[in-house]
């Protein structure tokens, strides 16, 4: 798949990375804001005109961990929990989850950091996935594929 196309992007350019939830052509973006939490800084949310997110922009150690799946489309898997709710997860490593954290219009959308620091940055985790729970707003088809 074309990097233009795919669900995941990186500049090494600009060491940014970008990763959509939708198809771009049914994005609408209206505001672009951060998680306003210490772990998450590198984060800038794009939402639109009600609220879901609709990508999210990653810089510094956070772009670093998405790099090595840039140019790539349905990076989520599809999982189930135990009361039969399909929801959608992307993991970058296997590293323990330490802190989840979600913004507050967006509470559906949930993001995971790891057990240690980041070794780059002091008072900042590792970002290591994410989990989509809104099964309403969010295609399967995208997310996942077949």
């Amino acid at each position: 798949m074309d990097e233009m196309e795919s669900q995941v992007r990186y500049s090494s350019d600009a060491g940014r990375g970008y990763i959509y939830f939708n198809e771009r052509s049914k994005n609408n973006i209206r505001y672009t804001g951060d998680l306003e939490l210490e772990e998450a800084h590198e984060f800038l949310l794009d939402f639109d005109k009600k609220w879901n997110i609709v990508g999210i922009e990653l810089e510094g150690v956070a772009a670093q961990r998405i790099r090595k799946i840039a140019g790539q489309s349905h990076v989520f898997q599809k999982k189930v929990n135990t009361d039969g709710q399909v929801y959608y997860v992307l993991r970058l490593t296997n590293e323990k989850i330490r802190t989840t954290i979600f913004h507050p219009k967006a509470k559906d959308i949930h993001f995971h950091f790891a057990d240690v620091p980041c070794q780059d940055y002091v008072g900042i985790r590792d970002f290591i996935g994410i989990d989509i729970l809104d099964n309403d707003f969010y295609s399967e088809q995208y997310l996942v594929g077949d």
